[in-house]
């Protein structure tokens, strides 16, 4: 899985990839905009639907020390695409390995 180590605008209308192909963590901090939805899919595929999504508002993080797979359980063992759904431009750092 390629690493990726950036900061990425996420526009409203549809999910926005936030991952260089599968990852088992990464970390997300909201640097500024509004709250956001992380969503996770088990292919490379953008999600359709918001159900299940992890919130995270402005100057929150997801950490990368807590597994895809702890913070979604339902999709399975992995491996895992990570989204973004924003209501407004929301700017995020993103750093997986």
């Amino acid at each position: 899985m390629p690493a990726m180590h950036a900061t990425l605008t996420v526009m409203p209308g549809a999910a926005r990839s936030l991952s260089n192909g599968a990852a088992d963590a990464a970390r997300v901090h909201n640097l500024n905009g509004a709250s956001i939805d992380i969503q996770v899919t088990s292919a490379n595929v953008a999600p359709t639907s918001r159900d299940g999504a992890l919130p995270l508002g402005v100057g929150e993080t997801m950490a990368a020390d807590l597994p895809l797979a702890a913070l979604f359980p339902g999709v399975g063992a992995g491996p895992f695409f990570v989204w973004a759904f924003a209501s407004t431009p929301t700017t995020l750092s993103v750093s997986h390995a």
